[in-house]
């Protein structure tokens, strides 16, 4: 907490300290979460459906108790961040043991992205937080098999799909790995995976039946999908960048309305059929925006930034995956973490990609960075003890 509150005095001369936000996704939710104060509801320029609900409600929620202060959400995101710092410490004690927990949390706490992310209003602080919860009580479910645990999980994924929408895939990707994985009968199986999904569909049901209401058709989440999807798979997508930003790039659509439902269908259209037409263009652009999610910084980071994550960033990646194949064998929990980085990392070589999309996985890396960190000390001692 105190390093994240650090962070917002000393980078760039106190620039977090001032009530002013930047960049489009900032803005949009920004808009969002005062349109919804003031009663017009979660909507942006006539947009109903832009982004899910929950991080401009939270937005809102700190502006009505703060006289809107962009200020305050950062530090209430500050907040969020150190308790995600906890959350993983819980987490990695129950798929390996304290001390491996304990490194954990150390990484989480000093890792420079996860500092700065608490700086900017967008989704992801939140989402991690939420993310987190919902797998703690997955991980304590699976340990303990008692169902309110279960119950818990499944309303706090709901609430994280209603983050983000690409949770609710996570969501049957976990239900399917119980019915796999959990010991027992089929029927026994089945059941904590069934009340995992029926109570997170309840969270998310109100607002599938509010768009509903609005657009009259099945709008689980945004009219977004398509836009993301076009803008990473066209004729003149900066693969390189993700496809979005680029600000002389002008996107050659015969549209007027990027978020509506019909355009959103159409844009889903075009990107398909550029993908099926141009497939080695395609798979350029996904090696492309691949390397763009998972290299170090952006080339326009500053030079602080360059160097602390230049030497941070390439141990927890390289320890982590190692992590994850060295426990595969005994640990079912890694094979749905490595699920995890290869739905996530799939989709957005696909759509959009970039280096903020990756945030949501690190704590899962980080933990698995300490397990091989904990086996490394362990060595130490063990031979200086034999040494002594």
């Amino acid at each position: 907490m105190i390093l994240r509150i650090f962070f917002l005095f000393a980078y760039n001369h106190g620039k977090f300290l001032k009530d002013e936000i930047s960049g489009s996704d900032e803005v949009v939710y920004s808009t969002i979460a005062d349109n919804f104060s003031s009663g017009k509801g979660f909507v942006i320029d006539s947009i109903y459906a832009r982004r899910t609900p929950v991080y401009p409600l939270f937005l809102a929620v700190v502006y009505s108790l703060t006289k809107h202060s962009v200020v305050a959400v950062r530090v209430a995101q500050c907040f969020l961040g150190a308790f995600s710092c906890l959350l993983l410490y819980f987490i990695a004690t129950q798929i390996f043991k304290e001390k491996v927990g304990l490194i954990a949390g150390v990484i989480c706490a000093v890792d420079y992205s996860m500092l700065q992310l608490s700086a900017y209003l967008v989704s992801e602080t939140l989402y991690i937080f939420l993310f987190l919860f919902a797998f703690l009580f997955f991980l304590l479910y699976y340990r303990y098999k008692n169902s309110c645990y279960i119950v818990f999980s499944g309303i706090l994924f709901g609430l994280t799909s209603l983050c983000r929408e690409l949770a609710v895939f996570m969501l049957f990707i976990t239900a399917v790995w119980m019915v796999i994985f959990i010991n027992g009968a089929l029927k026994v199986r089945i059941k904590p995976a069934a009340i995992f999904i029926i109570f997170a569909l309840i969270v998310i049901a109100p607002w599938v039946l509010r768009n509903y209401r609005i657009y009259h058709r099945i709008i689980p989440f945004t009219v977004s999908s398509g836009h993301s999807l076009y803008l990473g798979n066209n004729e003149h997508t900066p693969a390189w960048i993700g496809g979005y930003e680029n600000p002389s790039w002008n996107m050659p659509l015969d549209v007027s309305n990027f978020f509506t439902p019909e355009t959103d269908e159409l844009l889903k259209k075009k990107a398909l059929r550029f993908m099926a037409e141009n497939p080695k263009r395609s798979v350029i652009y996904a090696k492309d925006k691949l390397i763009n999610m998972w290299q170090p910084y952006y080339s326009d980071s500053r030079l602080l930034s360059k160097v602390v994550m230049s030497i941070l960033y390439p141990s927890v990646l390289v320890c982590g995956l190692l992590g994850l194949l060295v426990t595969l064998a005994k640990s079912k929990i890694s094979l749905l973490v490595i699920f995890s980085l290869v739905f996530y990392t799939l989709v957005h070589i696909f759509t959009i990609s970039g280096i903020r999309y990756r945030y949501p996985l690190m704590p899962f890396l980080m933990i698995y960075a300490a397990y091989i960190l904990n086996m490394i000390l362990e060595f130490l001692i063990y031979r200086r003890r034999g040494a002594g």
